[in-house]
C-alpha cells in the first residue's frame, strides 16, 4: 500500500464516505433494469457479448461490445474490460459496470481510458483521442453518441478538490456532494448486478473439528471417530470426497467442504477454468446437498495469499468470485472462512457472499497480537454488522478454540494450556448467541510443515472436556 500525504489521506476519507471504500467493500447498489444485456458477475475474463444483438425500438439494433468493470484503490478509479486487471493492481472491485457497443457500430464513438499527467496520476474516461492532453491507454469499446431505446447515459464527474474523476450510470445512488458533473460521455447498456444472496439460516448449531476429514492431515479421514462427538465433519479431498460425504450421510452428521484447489492455483490466484473444473464435482454436491452444512473458502485467505505475493485486492476478488459462483449454484448453502487475528485486526475486508466468519488464536492466555480473544470477537462482529447494514444479510460467527498443541510444548504444558482456554471459550460461546459454529483445532496428530501437532484424540483429559463442550453446546446448557 502506497503512503499518502495529509491531503490524499483526506481524499481517501471523502471517497470512503461517498463510495463506501472503507474497511469493508463499498457496495454501490445498482437497481435491476429491464435491459436485455446481463453480465456474468463470476467471469474472470473479458466479457464481450459481441454475438448478442441489443434491440431498442424496431428501427434500432446494434451489437454489444465489451463489459467494462470499475475498481478503486481509495485514490483512483480504474475502468477495464477485464474484471481481474484492477484487483491484480491492488484495486478493489466496485459493484458497478456497464456495457459498451461494438467497435464500428453506426452512430458510436470510441471510449478511451486515460491517465492524467502530473504528480498524482489518476484514470478517467474520455471520448477524445488525445485524452484531453493526457495519456491515452487505449479504447474500451464504443458508446452511442445519441440517446436510444435500451441505452442509458454514462456521466462523468470530477471531485472539486482532488480532480479525481468517475463515470457512472443513472442507477448508481451516490452522494455527489463536493463533486461537479462534467457531462455525458455517451450512451451505454446498463448491467444488472445480482444482489448478495441471503442464505436462509437453518436454525441449527454445529460443532466439529477443523480438518477432521482432510487429505494429508493425519490419515485424512476420522469420520468414524468423530461422528459420536460432533455433528460437523470438515472435508477436503481431491479424490474421494464423495465417499466421505456418503459416510457422513450414513452416520447422520453434516459436512463442511472445501475445494479451493478447483478455484485457485498454487499461488492462490483465481484459475481461468474454475467453472469447468467445478463441473466435475457439481453432480456430487447436488446428490449430497442435504448433508452439506456449508462450503469453506481459502483458510486464512489474506495471509496465505500474501505469502505468495498476491495482493489483498486480488485475494478479495478471488474469494468473492468463488463465493458468488457457489451461491449461483447452491444459494441455500452458506460459506465460511477463518481469518488470522492479524487479518481481523488490520480490517481486511469481509467477503459479502460469505456467511460464517471466524479467527484462530492459540494461546493459553487467550490473547494474540496484544488483544484478547473477546476483543477479536467484538471487532469481527462490528465488521459483520456493518456489512449487514449495507446489504441486509445476516452473518454468523465461528469459534475456533485450540484443542491440540505443538510437540515442542511438551505433553504436560501443552495439555495444561489447552485446558486453561476451554472455560473461557465456553463463556464466550454462552454469552454470544450469534456464534453458530464451534470448530476446535484439531483432532488428529500431524506435521503441518512447521511443527508436529498432538491432537485431541491423543489427550484424554482434553478429549473429555471437548466432548462435554459439544454436548452442552448442542443442549444450550453451557
Amino acid at each position: 500500500m502506497m503512503k499518502f500525504n495529509a491531503k490524499i489521506s483526506m481524499l481517501v476519507f471523502v471517497l470512503a464516505a461517498s463510495f463506501g471504500c472503507g474497511n469493508d467493500i463499498g457496495k454501490i447498489k445498482i437497481n435491476q433494469t429491464s435491459n436485455p444485456v446481463v453480465s456474468n458477475p463470476n467471469t474472470n475474463s473479458p466479457d464481450t457479448g459481441t454475438t448478442q444483438p441489443i434491440t431498442g425500438s424496431p428501427a434500432e439494433e446494434y451489437t454489444a461490445g465489451p463489459i467494462i468493470y470499475r475498481s478503486n484503490n481509495g485514490n483512483d478509479f480504474l475502468f477495464s474490460v477485464s474484471d481481474v486487471e484492477g484487483p491484480k493492481a491492488g484495486y478493489y472491485p466496485d459493484e458497478a459496470r456497464f456495457g459498451t457497443l461494438a467497435v464500428g457500430a453506426g452512430g458510436t464513438t470510441p471510449l478511451f481510458r486515460c491517465l492524467s499527467n502530473g504528480t498524482n496520476r489518476t484514470h478517467f474516461l474520455s471520448t477524445a483521442t488525445n485524452c484531453e492532453g493526457h495519456t491515452n491507454e487505449g479504447s474500451l469499446g464504443n458508446v452511442s453518441t445519441t440517446a436510444k431505446s435500451g441505452l442509458v447515459p454514462l456521466v462523468r464527474w470530477v471531485h472539486l478538490k482532488s480532480s479525481l474523476h468517475i463515470a457512472v450510470v443513472p442507477s448508481e445512488k451516490i452522494d455527489f456532494t463536493g463533486w461537479k458533473q462534467e457531462g455525458t460521455l455517451g450512451y451505454v447498456t446498463e448491467i444488472r448486478i445480482p444482489s448478495v444472496v441471503k442464505t436462509p439460516d437453518d436454525g441449527k448449531k454445529y460443532f466439529g473439528y477443523y480438518a477432521g476429514a482432510m487429505d494429508g492431515v493425519g490419515s485424512g479421514d476420522y469420520i468414524s471417530e468423530l461422528w459420536t462427538s460432533s455433528n460437523l465433519i470438515f472435508i477436503k479431498s481431491a479424490g474421494n470426497f464423495e465417499a466421505k460425504l456418503a459416510d457422513c450421510e450414513r452416520r447422520g452428521v453434516k459436512a463442511v467442504i472445501t475445494f479451493d484447489y478447483l478455484f485457485l492455483d498454487n499461488d492462490f490466484r483465481l484459475k481461468s477454468d474454475y467453472k469447468e473444473k467445478f463441473k466435475t464435482v457439481e453432480p456430487i454436491i447436488q446428490k449430497y446437498s442435504a448433508t452439506i452444512a456449508a462450503f469453506y473458502g481459502l483458510d486464512e485467505p489474506y495471509a496465505n495469499s500474501a505469502a505468495h505475493g498476491v495482493s489483498a485486492a486480488e485475494t478479495y476478488h478471488a474469494q468473492e468470485t468463488m463465493g458468488r459462483f457457489l451461491k449461483s449454484k447452491f444459494p441455500t448453502i452458506p460459506i465460511g472462512v477463518i481469518f488470522t487475528t492479524n487479518e481481523v485486526k488490520t480490517g481486511n475486508r469481509l467477503f459479502p457472499s460469505f456467511d460464517w466468519f471466524g479467527f484462530d488464536c492459540y494461546n493459553a492466555e487467550m490473547e494474540c497480537g496484544g488483544q484478547s480473544v473477546s476483543w477479536y470477537f467484538n471487532k469481527l462482529s462490528t465488521m459483520m454488522n456493518e456489512a449487514t447494514v449495507k446489504d441486509g444479510k445476516k452473518r454468523y460467527l465461528m469459534a475456533i478454540p485450540q484443542s491440540g498443541h505443538p510437540v515442542s510444548d511438551g505433553s504436560k504444558t501443552g495439555e495444561k494450556n489447552i485446558l486453561a482456554q476451554i472455560p473461557g471459550y465456553r463463556q464466550i460461546v454462552r454469552s454470544n448467541s450469534n456464534i453458530k459454529v464451534v470448530m476446535p483445532f484439531l483432532w488428529q496428530t500431524f506435521n503441518d510443515g512447521s511443527a508436529n501437532w498432538i491432537g485431541t484424540r491423543e489427550i484424554p483429559n482434553v478429549k473429555a472436556q471437548y466432548l462435554m463442550f459439544y454436548q452442552d453446546f448442542m443442549r444450550g446448557t453451557l
